[in-house]
């Protein structure tokens, strides 16, 4: 795949001049996310400042995919009694960086298609990194944001440029076998996963993120967090072809031969229990985008 010259993407990310700061919540979750004594009152205040955020948790916590019977009504309550603190945390993170974008001008982007992904990704990613040994060093809550945010730099291209993009994803939609990020490339100038990079870099993301972010898909990173790479990659594929309503086997994936703990039944153990529960998962991600 042909790369573009570095600058073109600097000059098509220099085109960004309305680019929203983070929100006040979203800085705050930032600040407190290595935080191990955070309480949860804390967090729920600091969640709770943002009305949007809140009420996207809430809705989550009630949806069916989780099957609560009593109602949750407070971002405390959604803590003890479904989600915990960690989830939340970086949940209410991901929800939070996700509402700076505005991306209703782009006509062929699905941001219900974007949550649900980002969603299942993250969920399965956090399952399967559970199972693994201790001596890969992987954090399960680290692979859930990782999860949440590794096509951010799509929400990027949408807001910024909601026509091109469009373009390239009808595209994509004619010509399903065709690589999204040469069309990106051919209609932008960049790519999702360089305008990804861009903005977790910018807004100071954890190494984490950025790491997962720009090496996504890439067969060959070998970094540090290359177990968590494998799994966003793995998972992230996965959830791709579950909502196109494609076969695709995740425990015969290749990209988790190598993690220690999982083997074919753990993994198709819990993919079972996920595919019972999508039409679940595909109504939890519309009240993240709403």
């Amino acid at each position: 795949m042909s790369q573009p010259c570095l600058a073109t993407v600097r000059g098509e990310l220099t085109q960004i001049k309305h680019l929203p700061p983070l929100s006040h919540t979203a800085s705050r979750l930032l600040q407190v996310l290595s935080d191990e004594e955070i309480d949860i009152g804390e967090l729920a205040e600091i969640i709770e400042q943002d009305s949007g955020v809140t009420a996207r948790i809430i809705g989550l916590a009630n949806s069916a995919f989780f099957g609560q019977v009593n109602p949750v009504n407070t971002i405390q309550n959604a803590i003890i009694r479904v989600l915990g603190l960690n989830i939340v945390k970086n949940l209410a993170l991901g929800i939070a960086i996700a509402g700076a974008f505005d991306p209703r001008a782009c006509q062929a982007f699905d941001l219900d298609e974007y949550w649900a992904h980002a969603l299942g990704t993250a969920l399965m990613g956090r399952l399967l990194a559970r199972q693994i040994s201790s001596d890969e060093a992987v954090d399960p809550d680290s692979v859930y944001l990782c999860g949440l945010l590794h096509q951010i730099g799509t929400l990027l291209l949408a807001h910024s440029f909601p026509g091109r993009f469009s373009s390239a994803l009808t595209r994509l939609a004619t010509n399903p076998d065709e690589d999204i990020r040469s069309l990106e490339r051919e209609e932008l100038g960049i790519d999702h996963v360089e305008a990804g990079e861009w903005l977790a870099r910018r807004w100071h993301l954890p190494e984490s993120v950025v790491n997962t972010v720009t090496s996504v898909g890439d067969e060959d990173y070998a970094g540090d967090y290359a177990a968590q790479v494998a799994l966003v990659t793995s998972t992230g594929n996965w959830m791709q072809a579950l909502l196109r309503g494609e076969p695709y086997p995740l425990a015969e994936d290749s990209s988790l031969d190598n993690l220690s703990g999982l083997n074919e039944t753990s993994i198709s153990i819990l993919e079972t229990k996920f595919i019972d529960q999508f039409e679940e998962l595909r109504a939890t991600a519309r009240t993240l985008s709403r």
